[in-house]
């Protein structure tokens, strides 16, 4: 009988894990309850989760295990009839890297007889049923690390943004408008609804991740995508978008601090416009040394967000690990990611060139007693150019994740 394999927890998470991510990463991997999968790992007890394995199958099995944060065992396993007949034991598996699992153990195991079958009552601590070792059709896989690309990706990120939106044009740009009917109203409530606008924009941006993803996958878009970061790992969103506003504050701040007690003090002894002026006039280096500052730390600030709320919305991150995953993602994509930026930049000047024809050309026919129609017209060209535009950036930025991140079946 040929030796098999046996894939066990051994009841301890890996030091550097979060268990709260790594049960929400073999839930989603076993198709379990997260509050299942928690109290297995939680129990410290070893549990077997696969017997009977070939060593491919147990080489995916500890790969996928160790890749979520659990510390794995593999066992393989020989019954005493395999003992009579003299064979050449396999080569054993050596454990060179965190992702090949560690020498196999033997052990011998006689075929016991096949006991009476009792009503068990189901045991909290059991492993889940799911097959590892094999994965759902049209199913998506989620690297621990992001990989790296070449350079030219950049321009690819931007072409597949395109072709997401084209896939369903109408629908994007309703997902839009519907957003700016959201994030607009919320804006206008004083100081309140500023601050609550960064947030919602992040959990509705973790919504079109979630609405591209399904795009992707062929599983459909609908407007309803959109709100989908309200139910899908909300909580996590909601503590990005307040990571984001924070951000955003605190760089501000860095930008005016040089200058604000002066403009303050100015304000205060003397209201007189001239006087405000002067002030700043004279603490213009101390401006300029701020606004530096706040541009510096600016780009890492990007980076650290550009990835996150697809990590968060999709793969079911914390907030925390998503914002350093998107930052090593960009690290090492640094060539791609210019490349990608200076796309957006052509793009930008294309638009404001053409769009500033457009309008010289309106205003000449409004100036000879045109219709009162023309005055509308660059309003709704920016309307219906800018639409696309504003939905394409969210969607190439989703291709960057898929890019970086996914592994497709």
């Amino acid at each position: 009988m040929e030796a098999n394999y046996k894939v066990t927890f051994t009841g301890q998470l890996q030091a550097d894990a979060d268990p709260a991510r790594a049960a929400r990463k073999m839930a989603a991997l076993t198709k379990s309850p997260v509050e299942k999968i928690s109290t297995l790992l939680a129990s410290g007890k070893p549990t077997v989760i696969g017997k009977g394995l070939t060593e491919s199958q147990a080489r995916q099995y500890y790969k996928k295990l160790t890749d979520i944060g659990l510390t794995i065992k593999v066992t393989k396993v020989e019954s005493q009839r395999a003992q009579e007949v003299p064979a050449q034991a396999p080569p054993p598996i050596s454990s060179t890297s965190p992702h090949t699992p560690p020498a196999m153990e033997q052990t011998q195991e006689s075929t016991p007889p096949t006991p009476p079958k009792q009503d068990v009552s189901p045991n909290p601590y059991a492993a889940p049923a799911a097959n590892l070792s094999a994965k759902p059709e049209g199913a998506t896989e989620f690297l621990a690390e992001p990989r790296k690309v070449s350079a030219g990706q950049g321009w690819q990120w931007l072409m597949e943004g395109f072709r997401l939106f084209m896939a369903k044009p109408l629908t994007w740009i309703g997902i839009y408008f519907l957003f700016m009917l959201i994030l607009i109203p919320t804006g206008i409530i004083p100081i309140i609804g500023s601050l609550a606008s960064s947030v919602v924009a992040i959990v509705c941006g973790g919504g079109i991740m979630i609405g591209a993803h399904s795009l992707a996958e062929n599983k459909g878009l609908r407007a309803g995508h959109l709100f989908s970061g309200f139910t899908e790992n909300r909580n996590q969103l909601l503590l990005l978008g307040l990571y984001y506003l924070i951000g955003i504050i605190t760089i501000s701040l860095i930008a005016i601090v040089p200058i604000a007690g002066s403009l303050i003090s100015a304000i205060m002894g003397n209201p007189d416009p001239t006087a405000i002026e002067s002030a700043f006039t004279q603490n213009m280096p101390l401006f300029f040394i701020g606004m530096l500052v706040a541009m510096l730390l600016t780009f890492p600030f990007i980076m650290a967000f550009w990835l996150a709320p697809g990590l968060v919305a999709i793969t079911g991150e914390n907030a925390f690990a998503a914002l350093k995953l998107s930052f090593r993602a960009s690290i090492r994509n640094i060539l791609p990611q210019l490349v990608y930026f200076l796309g957006i930049l052509v793009a930008c000047i294309v638009f404001g060139i053409v769009f500033g024809i457009i309008m010289g050309i309106m205003a000449a026919f409004a100036g000879e007693g045109g219709s009162i129609l023309f005055a509308f017209l660059p309003f709704l060209l920016m309307l219906l150019l800018g639409a696309p535009a504003m939905i394409i950036l969210p969607l190439s930025i989703y291709a960057t994740f898929r890019d970086l991140f996914c592994v497709s079946s």
